[in-house]
């Protein structure tokens, strides 16, 4: 397989997981439905049987599976009850997914919270690519779904670089990925 191929494979499957953590749509619901998710997921990645990304792909196919009987909007909705339990409240959020809520290097009252110096890292790191956070956007720039999203952009922008042999800029976006 060749490089541009690993990258723009890498770039769908970023794209999709990023999908799972944004507030749910039809297409979400569609693609969980029929199985493409899981399906899409399980042709990425060339998992062991004992290992915890089996397990969790695993448990993806069984949700699809139990969603066969069910409208897409119905699934929509189980899945965004869910999403607003772990991402969302009304309670303490389950799991919050900001960088800046898990960020380690930085002053002990800045840990655990939002709106941190991530986000305006990350913001900041888009711009070196061109990318810049519509002021109407609803999610900061460090929520999960964002960060993935960008990946994702990087490896499109590697797929392409690469078919045009633009071997500085495939160095450059690569140094992205290590930042």
């Amino acid at each position: 397989m060749s490089e541009s191929s690993i990258a723009y494979q890498e770039h769908r499957f970023l794209k999709d997981l990023s999908a799972c953590f944004m507030q749910p749509t039809l297409n979400l619901a569609k693609a969980i439905a029929s199985g493409q998710l899981a399906n899409a997921f399980s042709q990425l990645i060339d998992a062991q049987p004992q290992s915890e990304l089996a397990d969790a792909l695993s448990q993806l196919s069984a949700f699809s599976d139990a969603c066969s009987g069910h409208s897409e909007e119905e699934i929509r909705i189980l899945l965004e009850v869910e999403y607003n339990r772990l991402f969302v409240g009304p309670d303490k959020l389950k799991a919050p997914p900001y960088e800046s809520y898990y960020r380690t290097d930085v002053p002990d009252v800045r840990r655990r919270t939002i709106k941190g110096p991530a986000e305006q890292e990350a913001k900041a790191f888009y711009r070196t690519f061109g990318l810049v956070m519509p002021d109407e956007f609803v999610e900061m720039a460090d929520h999960i779904c964002v960060e993935l999203d960008f990946l994702s952009y990087l490896n499109l922008l590697e797929d392409r670089a690469l078919k045009q042999g633009n071997e500085p800029e495939v160095l450059r976006i690569r140094e992205g990925y290590i930042t």
